[in-house]
């Protein structure tokens, strides 16, 4: 769709992104698989409608990552598109949906990564601001640990012993000790504020999720998101899904490119809508309701941004700590300066900004 069209109908039409498969390097292509350019995945459209709550109201993306090696899938989807305010700023709930369905053969989802991009509508003069993450969820989910017990031993032995002739004489003392400790390993998903290369504010959300890596059965099979936007004017949003798995990492898809985003306008909805337009008011329970997750996951729901001072730099910190640590803390990185860059290391429960306003 072009962006030059901003009426209702073509909106929710462009929700409807076009085919588009994982993106495979020849060299994970066995050599003797013979490929077919001319066939193409399905990708069918689900009627709606934007006025009233309907069980058809989704529309369906889905993508395979390269049948003939595997039945291994994506399928994104909008749910529910919202417009209100954020602390009385114009502002756009969204939610989206991924389903990952893991495939045979080494093809079990290790990792993966969701990122969503917002920028500016074609029709949007340039002066005007651009769209900017508020607020989102869920920013820490983790899986209950597989707990194991560890034992170190530490030996050694000292000897003071000298020459006596033809003898060595002196004590020799033995010892040993004995530790034992717990090591947890957990499915993670976390998310956080980013900035594009030219961007001056939060124009990117992302998550990471990885698998339990003691258990190795693969990450969930779904990830609800929901996501405020401060936005006075129409925006869109590209997607980029990147999964790893025990044959080959790296395989990425676009369930909405560039160039053919989705495409949000104020006054424009989908879906069920919330309970008040005021979207700062939601209650961490509503922010639950909104992305529903298993109940053995344990986590914290939302982050908010700082909303004042601009982001003028972007810096990526060393990672350090031990590998645990690292596989945790890998979605939170701190970057940029003035007061936004302390928004994603917040850690209460609910939002981050709300005291300094």
């Amino acid at each position: 769709m072009s962006q030059s069209t901003t009426d209702a109908e073509s909106v929710l039409a462009s929700y409807q992104p076009s085919e588009a498969a994982f993106e495979l390097t020849e060299s994970l292509v066995p050599s003797d698989t013979p490929l077919d350019p001319t066939e193409k995945n399905k990708s069918g459209a689900v009627p709606y409608s934007y006025v009233e709550t309907s069980s058809r109201m989704l529309q369906v993306v889905r993508q395979e990552i390269a049948p003939f090696l595997s039945s291994a899938g994506v399928v994104g989807m909008v749910t529910n598109v919202s417009h209100g305010t954020f602390y009385s700023r114009p502002s756009s709930l969204l939610i989206f949906s991924f389903s990952l369905r893991s495939g045979q053969h080494g093809f079990r989802f290790k990792n993966a990564n969701v990122k969503i991009n917002f920028s500016k509508h074609s029709t949007v003069a340039a002066a005007a601001s651009s769209p900017s993450v508020a607020k989102f969820a869920p920013r820490k989910i983790f899986g209950l640990p597989t707990v194991e017990g560890r034992k170190n031993t530490i030996s050694g032995e000292l000897t003071l012993q000298v020459p006596a002739g033809l003898l060595t004489v002196g004590p020799s003392v033995k010892g040993e000790r004995e530790t034992e400790y717990e090591k947890q390993y957990r499915f993670k998903t976390i998310g956080n504020f980013w900035s594009s290369k030219m961007g001056s504010d939060w124009d990117i959300v992302y998550w990471d999720m990885r698998e339990n890596k003691r258990t190795k059965e693969g990450i969930p099979d779904r990830l609800n998101v929901a996501v405020v936007i401060e936005a006075a004017e129409p925006f869109v949003a590209s997607v980029e899904v990147t999964v790893d798995t025990p044959f080959a990492s790296g395989f990425l898809s676009h369930p909405w490119k560039r160039s053919n985003p989705a495409v949000f306008v104020p006054g424009v909805v989908m879906g069920g809508q919330p309970r008040t337009t005021a979207f700062d008011e939601l209650t961490p329970d509503e922010w639950k309701s909104l992305i529903p997750y298993e109940e053995e996951w344990e986590g914290r729901v939302t982050d908010a941004a700082e909303r004042e001072g601009a982001l003028r730099a972007q810096t990526l910190l060393p990672i350090v700590g031990s590998e645990e640590e690292r596989g945790e803390e890998s979605a939170a990185h701190k970057m940029g300066s003035g007061s936004r860059a302390s928004a994603p290391g917040a850690e209460a429960y609910g939002e981050r900004a709300s005291d300094e306003r």
